[in-house]
């Protein structure tokens, strides 16, 4: 245990640290603390985790942390069927939700619930919202949403000088940043005037019917691969 003052005034550098985003931190100030007394058990455990560029231990843990506020945010949008904060994007920078669609413009009022809702989301910078049907922990699955059920000059909702966090050294200010959102869920009227392709997608029969054939075939190793 370290015990101490902090100081309300006083201020002297900190850093470069290595940090959960993959870079050093800039060397900034912060308040000074007067050590007064460092104490231990005897044989302790010290408890830790590392920190590098994600996926790292943290991240692994957010995942778990992903579970536990999906059924929050149910409550105050029902719609919402699962959502995901990649580990890659350091667990917070960018996030993909998943809903069952009933009106238009729902995707954007998810967008900006979302992004007020949880501290969590505040520090998003990248918020995807597709369809029901589309495996969110897929990012092929999410990435053919976005490329087929999205345009750029109706689709991108955009925001300035918002919170961000201010380990952040890609927005222009420190802790204040811009948002993106992206509506990648099937358009309905008045969305779009044009009428909205069918995925493509076998008949139950036919699947069915070429399982059967991978055993008679001598293919049931590759099936297997596939699986």
């Amino acid at each position: 245990m370290i015990e101490g003052f902090v100081s309300a005034t006083e201020t002297a550098p900190e850093g470069p640290h290595g940090d959960h985003t993959g870079y050093y931190n800039s060397v900034e100030d912060f308040p000074v603390m007067r050590v007064t007394a460092v104490t231990g058990r005897r044989q302790p455990i010290y408890l830790s985790t590392f920190t590098g560029r994600p996926p790292d231990e943290p991240s692994r843990i957010s995942e778990a942390l992903n579970r536990l506020f999906v059924p929050l945010i149910r409550q105050q949008f029902p719609e919402v069927v699962d959502c995901f904060l990649p580990p890659e994007a350091c667990s917070y920078r960018i996030a993909i939700a998943a809903i069952k669609k009933r009106y238009p413009g729902q995707a954007r009022r998810l967008m900006l619930g979302l992004w007020s809702m949880l501290p969590q989301f505040s520090y998003t910078k990248l918020l995807i919202v597709v369809d029901d049907d589309i495996d969110i922990r897929d990012w092929r699955a999410v990435m053919w949403a976005v490329s087929t059920r999205s345009d750029s000059s109706r689709d991108l909702v955009t925001l300035t000088d918002t919170p961000i966090d201010y380990l952040d050294f890609a927005s222009p200010k420190s802790g204040l940043g811009g948002k993106l959102g992206i509506d990648a869920t099937t358009k309905i009227p008045p969305e779009t005037e044009r009428l909205w392709g069918e995925p493509l997608a076998m008949d139950p029969d036919v699947i069915a019917r070429v399982d059967a054939m991978w055993s008679r075939l001598g293919l049931m190793d590759v099936a297997r691969e596939l699986a």
